[in-house]
Parts: C-alpha cells; structure tokens; sequence
C-alpha cells in the first residue's frame, strides 16, 4: 500500500492567509499570538488564567515565506519567489515551502484556502 505524503495534500494553487500578528527584530520575523485554549487541568486548577502570548522565532527562509505571505499569493508563487531568492540553498524547494506552510497551517497561524471556492482547508 503506498505511503501518503502529507505534503502532497498541499497543491500549489492553495492561497495562504496570516492568522496571527507579526514582527521583525533584526531582519528576522517573530510570530505573537495567544493561546486561549485551556486544557482540562488548566480549567480544573487555573481558572483564572490569564492568556500568555507565545513568539515564535523564523529563521532567515522562513521570515522571507511569511513575509510574502499576503492572502492573495498561491503556493506555487511562494515556491517561485523563494527559490529566486535562495536558489539551491533551499532545493528542494517545493518541499520545504509545503513542510513550512504545513506547520503554520497544523498549528493554526495560518488558514490554506482555495483560489476558485474561496474555502478553508482545514488539516
């Protein structure tokens, strides 16, 4: 039986959208957001937690992906700008656009929609 490959379910006319807010600090791109979401023990113990705000720290391919990242670029126009830029340091570069947009999207700081329907993919 042949192994799906998750990152195939990524196709290259999805247009991805920023959920959550963003800075630069040295040329490089930090995600801020909060996580809302409490789990049981939080719920039980913590109830009156208040909302911690995560950062995530990108790296210099990653930073340049979510800059680029406007709502109204494909993935294929995001693999297309991202090999211009950093030719074979990121071969194979459809791979390693679709992993990036895979984890912003798993981890919800993203949404995947598609062009014609305009709706959400959701993993």
């Amino acid at each position: 039986m042949p192994q799906l490959n998750l990152l195939e379910l990524i196709s290259d006319d999805l247009i991805p959208v920023r959920k959550v807010q963003h800075e630069i600090i040295n040329n490089f791109v930090v995600l801020k957001f909060k996580n809302s979401k409490k789990g049981f023990i939080d719920k039980l113990f913590f109830k009156n937690k208040k909302e911690v705000t995560y950062k995530i720290d990108l790296d210099e391919i990653g930073s340049f992906i979510w800059l680029l990242i406007d709502g109204k670029k494909s993935v294929n126009s995001l693999i297309n700008f991202t090999s211009e830029k950093f030719g074979e340091k990121v071969e194979p570069v459809d791979q390693r656009v679709k992993l990036f947009l895979k984890q912003m999207n798993d981890n919800h700081l993203i949404i995947l929609f598609k062009k014609e329907e305009n709706k959400s993919i959701n993993s």
